[in-house]
């Protein structure tokens, strides 16, 4: 239980735009149905947390219930964007992908598909950025440190969890309980 909930304040954080870097294969679906970085950014949906879980989450923090209904807010437009943004990723990767498939390419149109998805990459990283600013005006310096130590006390669980190979409560079966 205790590790859902520092799953979420990674979740939240919208920390995990890494997943946009790590290019699935393009132009091939995914065996699970999603669409890769426009789908679900590779992790698949948010989690759905009762509202128990989301109370003990409030407390924990130290926020009050409108705070944590601003963060929600926040959160759900920012992965709305970054969402779309993924999606047009995926359509651009796979554009570029066809382009390049011929052995005499358009070299102009490759460069510009390069300088469009950096310019989409650009996009992603100013909706994080502020989703940060906004983050900060939600919450006191206090309540964001601990919000931070969730969610690194979270990312080292998912990375000691992915070292560990399938069978050790590990890449397929999640982080260790017996971890901090």
């Amino acid at each position: 239980m205790k590790t859902r909930w520092v799953v979420l304040c990674g979740v939240l954080c919208g920390c995990l735009l890494t997943a946009v870097a790590a290019q699935p294969p393009v132009g091939k679906p995914r065996p699970d149905g999603m669409r890769g970085l426009g789908g679900a950014m590779s992790f698949g949906p948010p989690p759905q947390f009762s509202p128990e879980e989301k109370e003990k989450f409030r407390q924990r923090l130290g926020i009050t219930v409108q705070q944590q209904e601003q963060m929600d807010a926040l959160f759900q437009e920012s992965d709305r964007q970054r969402r779309a943004l993924g999606a047009r990723l995926w359509e651009l990767f796979g554009e570029r992908q066809t382009v390049c498939d011929v052995y005499d390419y358009d070299r102009a149109r490759e460069a510009a598909l390069r300088r469009e998805i950096g310019q989409v990459y650009m996009q992603i990283l100013k909706v994080h950025s502020e989703t940060e600013e906004k983050l900060r005006r939600i919450l006191t310096r206090d309540q964001f440190d601990r919000l931070r130590a969730l969610r690194n006390e979270a990312m080292r669980a998912f990375r000691d969890g992915w070292r560990k190979g399938p069978g050790e409560k590990g890449r397929h079966g999640g982080a260790p309980e017996s971890r901090p």
